[in-house]
C-alpha cells in the first residue's frame, strides 16, 4: 500500500484493499471525492469527510456530551472525615501562601 501511495495510484488501491468493515457507501464517497481512505478507517470516516462542517453550537454540544460519561456505576461518596481532612489541608495551604505573601512582600 505504501508503494502505491508514493506512486499516486490512490483510486484503484483504496477500493481494492479495503477491509470488509468499511461499507460500500463510504468507499463510493471516497472514490468519488478522489481521496484515499486508510484501510483501518472507521465505517463512518467517508461520510464524515464529505459532511458539511458542524456549527459552533454543534461542536459545543458534542463537547458537553462527553462530560456525561458512559453511565457506569458511580463511585461511593467519601467519608466525612476524609472531606474534613481535605478541607483543612486546603485551608492551611492557602493560609500559608497568604501569610508568606503578606510578610515577604
Amino acid at each position: 500500500m505504501l508503494a502505491n501511495i508514493k506512486s499516486r495510484k490512490f483510486k484503484i488501491t483504496t477500493v481494492l484493499d479495503m477491509k470488509p468493515s468499511m461499507d460500500a457507501a463510504a468507499a463510493a464517497a471516497a472514490l468519488a471525492a478522489g481521496t484515499a481512505m486508510a484501510t483501518g478507517a472507521a465505517p463512518d470516516a467517508g461520510a464524515a469527510a464529505i459532511a458539511p462542517p458542524k456549527s459552533l453550537y454543534g461542536h459545543f454540544r458534542d463537547y458537553c456530551a462527553k462530560w456525561k460519561g458512559v453511565h457506569d456505576t458511580m463511585m461511593p461518596p467519601d467519608a466525612p472525615l476524609d472531606i474534613a481532612w481535605s478541607w483543612l489541608g486546603a485551608f492551611l495551604s492557602i493560609l500559608v501562601v497568604a501569610l508568606l505573601n503578606y510578610y515577604l512582600s
